[in-house]
């Protein structure tokens, strides 16, 4: 057998000391993207680049339904205490404003109190919001925000919203699923 070269030994060793780096830098990396921080309670929460708060994935995602006349959407509720109180409420009826051409709201009810507000950047269809503490917000169309919300949740087969919800002010039904 012949003995590898003192060439070969060098390149092999700056090839593991490169693949050594990329796994630290990786490791590092991923430290500060799942940085952790403790709630009121003391549960360990993630923050989100969006700067949305989510609690730990093990946790169950529940969803609701919502109803438009006779067309009944599902909407999955953000991992946060504030979509935990709105779920907690049901079921209630609202009457949700038009507003922009792009979302419907509602102020009024109970005023939450698990606030955990960020700014998306981007509305999409179908993100149920929370802005303020008191005012629920229904968005039917994607465009740029700089307002800040708290995320309730996202509504499924968002697509259809636009037409089902229409133009003017609208009753909407929201119940456990």
């Amino acid at each position: 057998m012949a003995k590898p070269s003192k060439l070969s030994v060098s390149l092999i060793g700056v090839v593991l000391a490169g693949l050594v780096m990329i796994i630290f830098s990786h490791v590092l990396i991923g430290n500060v993207d799942n940085m952790t921080k403790k709630d009121t309670n003391n549960k360990t929460k993630k923050e989100e680049s969006s700067g949305q708060v989510v609690t730990p994935a093990h946790e169950a995602i529940s969803m609701i339904m919502m109803r438009v006349g006779d067309k009944e959407f599902p909407i999955i509720l953000a991992r946060n205490d504030a979509s935990q109180e709105f779920a907690e409420a049901l079921p209630f009826e609202l009457e949700m404003n038009e507003l922009n051409g792009n979302e419907k709201y509602y102020t009024g009810r109970d005023k939450f109190q698990a606030i955990e507000e960020y700014q998306p950047g981007q509305i999409k269809a179908g993100d149920l919001m929370l802005y303020g503490d008191d005012t629920v917000v229904l968005f039917y169309k994607t465009f740029n925000s700089e307002y800040s919300y708290t995320r309730l949740g996202w509504v499924q087969n968002a697509y259809e919203l636009a037409e089902v919800l229409g133009d003017g002010d609208v009753t909407i039904d929201f119940t456990k699923q």
